[in-house]
């Protein structure tokens, strides 16, 4: 058998000993067809059985493999992304992986210290189909796919939606809106990037009933009788019509005394018992109840809660309600409050100071703080 130059591949001062070697160890004849029959295998789709994890392991893809259902996916989507790691766009690619298409990479500000850390508005929370908290394993895989992804010089520190309060940098920042020290948000058992979760629900609004009036002192304030008994502040009495006070006078002598009581928010299961109550953070009259703007002559309280990261986790709440003048047994500065934790003034019972029931299904997280708005018309 003759070879030709472009067959046995010898330079062209090649002794014939060597082109005879060559002649005699050449296998096409044997192996070529079968060569020909496989060329373009890997462009195949679908591709030939048990062809697929040779490909996943020769492209280096084995550590996405799982994000994907059959092997050809992970090949066409995997492979692009080889080429584009260590980019942000790399980042965008692998988030969609898992679901988060909306997810937006924030780059390092290169005047901080720390110019190598960043983070990424998610674009929605970490819930499953069914909408309940989906955190494990959804943002284990995040922080994976942002560390495969990004550049090797940089960290994937935080992950955010819905709740964002970042750390106070001093010249660049106000005191009211950031977090002495760190951003906002909380790391998930054995992972080291931060997140900071929230969602927002109500206004849930109620009228406070007889009873609630009655063990509040409202009954009382609203008739005109005003003593010495009446929890009042120094700074109402200069003004106040003690002998025949108006129905304004008395709209804003409730509202300011009710506001000054510590106010909970309570949060039940199905069967009504309660999960645990979160101190309210804000008390304010509200302008409108229903719709519509509020009379002079009344008065609604707008309250407002922020559960913490973690709070209730893992316990599925059905409704929520109003806890006014209730005290936690642990201290005065406990913000979260187990129900055996929580009592009423002598002689009230706790079913008498709870305003509202409202409709409140979800299940708490670990990574997402709930902000609700409530309004109480208690005149």
């Amino acid at each position: 058998m003759t070879l030709t130059r472009a067959q046995h591949l010898q330079p062209p001062n090649a002794v014939p000993d060597e082109k005879a070697l060559a002649a005699g160890l050449n296998r096409d004849a044997v192996l070529g067809p079968s060569i020909d029959a496989i060329a373009g295998w890997r462009f195949a789709r679908p591709l030939p059985a048990g062809f697929g994890p040779w490909l996943v392991k020769e492209y280096q893809l084995g550590a996405i493999r799982r994000f994907f259902a059959i092997d050809e996916d992970c090949i066409d989507a995997g492979w692009p992304w080889q080429r584009l790691r260590g980019t942000l766009t790399a980042v965008d690619r692998a988030m969609g992986w898992i679901g988060y298409d909306a997810a937006m990479v924030e780059p390092p500000q290169v005047r901080r210290r720390n110019w190598h850390r960043w983070q990424q508005a998610m674009g929605e929370l970490p819930l499953d189909e069914t909408g309940e908290p989906g955190e494990d394993p959804r943002l284990y895989d995040a922080e994976f796919l942002a560390g495969l992804s990004d550049p090797a010089r940089s960290v994937f520190v935080r992950g955010h939606h819905g709740y964002d309060v970042r750390a106070l940098q001093l010249g660049d920042g106000r005191w009211g809106d950031t977090i002495w020290g760190d951003d906002s948000g909380v790391r998930m058992d054995g992972g080291t990037a931060k997140w900071s979760h929230g969602r927002t629900h109500g206004p849930f609004e109620a009228t406070a009933g007889a009873v609630t009036q009655s063990a509040l002192g409202i009954d009382t304030l609203a008739a005109g009788t005003i003593d010495w008994s009446s929890p009042l502040t120094w700074d109402q009495v200069g003004h106040l019509n003690w002998l025949d006070p108006t129905p304004e006078q008395i709209a804003e002598l409730i509202a300011t005394i009710v506001a000054g009581l510590s106010i909970y928010v309570g949060f039940f299961d199905a069967d009504g018992e309660m999960i645990g109550a979160r101190r309210a953070i804000e008390r304010k009259p509200a302008t409108t109840f229903g719709g519509q703007p509020i009379a002079a002559d009344q008065t609604v309280l707008e309250v407002t809660c922020r559960t913490g990261f973690g709070d209730g986790q893992g316990s599925t709440a059905a409704s929520c309600a109003v806890l006014f003048d209730v005290q936690s047994t642990r201290g005065p500065g406990d913000l979260w409050v187990p129900p055996e934790f929580l009592e009423a003034p002598d002689g009230v019972a706790l079913a008498d100071i709870t305003v509202g029931a409202w409709p409140f299904a979800l299940t708490f997280a670990h990574t997402i703080r709930e902000h609700l708005t409530m309004r109480v018309r208690l005149l």
